[in-house]
Parts: C-alpha cells; structure tokens; sequence
C-alpha cells in the first residue's frame, strides 16, 4: 500500500490533510466563528495595506 502512496504527488496529501482537519473540526467550531474570524482577518489585512 505504501509504494502507491508514495507515487502520489505531495498536493494530493495535502489536499487529503485538508479535508481531514475539515472533517475534525466541523463538529467543532460554527460557521458564525469562522466568519467572525475572516471578517477579523480581513480588517488586519485593510489596516495593513492602508497603512503602505
């Protein structure tokens, strides 16, 4: 089974540890956090550039 794996392109692994780290924290964090937090990010981001 490895020697597949191991022909994988290493995208394909990260894209897999994505999609596990989604599948684990689904049950963990709302989508009302997640916005919360983007639109945190975004407003770092627009004080940053404005400050260029």
């Amino acid at each position: 089974i490895y020697v597949p794996l191991e022909t994988l392109p290493t995208r394909m692994w990260e894209a897999d540890r994505i999609l596990q780290l989604e599948a684990e924290c689904r049950n963990i964090l709302l989508h009302a956090d997640l916005v919360h937090r983007r639109n945190t990010h975004v407003e770092h981001l627009k004080q940053f550039t404005s400050i260029s």
